[in-house]
């Protein structure tokens, strides 16, 4: 062995057997990890809680147990240095674990005690290296260090009082609640928001790829390649050849829809709230700009140079609404069985609008029934009126899903252009 190693050896003699000193003193026990294979020198135990009151012996909490790696370090120094397989273990450990750094001067005389905790900022140093450990072919971890500069926080007094107190406040809380918490850290440490990564190779299908992004249809991938990151380092975390994508898309914006046509003979115009999904030019090379908007009727889609309406079920036969909305809806089934109408988007707080105008004569539908059913409700919205009746909720009649000019076909009509 050399100078170096025999020195080396006698110091970490002199420290160990300085904590062992320490912990007797406190009155908790210390027993040596032998042999030392593992990383943790010693593993202190407190004395079990006395039974009192109406505490069964069986319900006593399990006694507070720290492991601990000791290092021993020349006085001139302030870091101590650990490979990263020791502190692995200890990381790893969900019972408390510390390093006790001691430092010695030429007489051999140990000068203080620090100890540093392995939980919250070092517990997130340590699983930090380990991922930068991981990106390489082999990572030979035993030869790989990680160093931790002395601070005056973890500083303790060399005396029974100040060493008991500093091991029990590592897990004042009670040993079940700590193996919670050091799980729930070693699960999170160092993951933001969003911590997933995917790359994947799109269909050569413009449009299929665009009413996917709108939640219209699952979207077939290929070439799947999923990285997690964690303390801003990626790592592969799963590869899929072929895979089939659902997206579930939220409102991007709010704001209305105005559906209105012009004939001269029966202007009419139907405002809607909505919420807009919005599909942006060139998000994707050759992908065309989509837009879908949710009304309390439907949802209208346009994409290119088509358009389509989707009915809400909550408007299908036998449902209940307010006379209010069964005439909005009429009105809005009306102006759909048109060769020609607008439809115009806009949102809030934004200028300008966009507007898509439809002019297909192959669509015009037979809207006389509607027509009637509309001069019925109207009517009896004023009566309603006249009487100062509530808002009266009325049945849809099933005779307005039947035959061939109700709107449910306009939907399908209008869906498949």
């Amino acid at each position: 062995m050399t100078l170096k190693g025999r020195k080396l050896d006698r110091i970490g003699d002199l420290g160990e057997g300085e904590f062992r000193t320490l912990c007797r003193k406190a009155r908790l026990h210390c027993s040596k990890v032998d042999p030392d294979r593992t990383g943790k020198d010693f593993v202190v135990e407190f004395q079990l809680a006395k039974p009192g009151g109406f505490v069964s012996l069986y319900r006593r909490p399990p006694p507070i147990s720290i492991v601990v790696q000791v290092k021993t370090i020349l006085a001139k120094n302030c870091t101590a240095r650990l490979s990263l397989s020791v502190a692995e273990r200890l990381a790893k450990d969900t019972r408390p674990a510390a390093v006790a750094i001691l430092r010695i001067d030429e007489q051999d005389e140990i000068v203080d005690l620090h100890l540093v905790h392995l939980i919250d900022g070092p517990l997130g140093r340590i699983l930090k290296a380990l991922r930068q450990a991981s990106k390489l072919d082999t990572p030979r971890l035993h030869e790989r260090t990680i160093s931790f500069k002395l601070d005056p926080s973890d500083r303790v007094q060399r005396k029974a009082p100040d060493v008991y107190a500093a091991f029990a406040e590592f897990a004042g809380g009670g040993m079940l609640a700590y193996a919670a918490e050091k799980r729930r850290q070693l699960e999170e440490l160092g993951f933001e928001p969003d911590h997933y990564n995917m790359k994947f190779s799109l269909p050569h299908a413009p449009d299929d790829i665009a009413e996917s992004l709108l939640g219209l249809k699952s979207l077939e991938v290929s070439d799947v390649a999923i990285t997690e990151r964690r303390f801003n380092i990626e790592l592969p975390w799963d590869t899929i050849k072929n895979a089939t994508i659902d997206f579930l898309p939220t409102a991007h914006l709010t704001g209305s829809t105005v559906i209105h046509n012009c004939a001269a003979n029966e202007p009419r115009r139907v405002v809607l709230q909505s919420d807009f999904t919005v599909v942006p030019e060139n998000i994707f090379e050759g992908v065309p700009p989509a837009l879908m908007a949710r009304t309390l009727y439907g949802d209208f889609v346009i994409r290119s140079k088509t358009w389509g309406f989707a009915q809400a079920q909550e408007y299908g036969s036998g449902t209940r609404h307010t006379l209010k909305d069964w005439i909005g809806f009429i009105e809005l089934g009306l102006i759909l069985g048109k060769s020609e109408f607008s439809l115009m988007f806009a949102a809030d707080g934004a200028p300008g609008t966009i507007q898509f105008d439809v002019s297909e004569t192959d669509m015009v539908f037979d809207t006389r029934q509607e027509g009637r059913f509309l001069k019925i409700l109207e009517r009896l919205r004023m009566i309603s009126a006249a009487a100062r009746w509530t808002d009266k909720f009325v049945q849809k009649p099933g005779d307005f899903l039947t035959g061939e000019t109700n709107l449910m076909d306009l939907r399908a009509a209008a869906t498949s252009v």
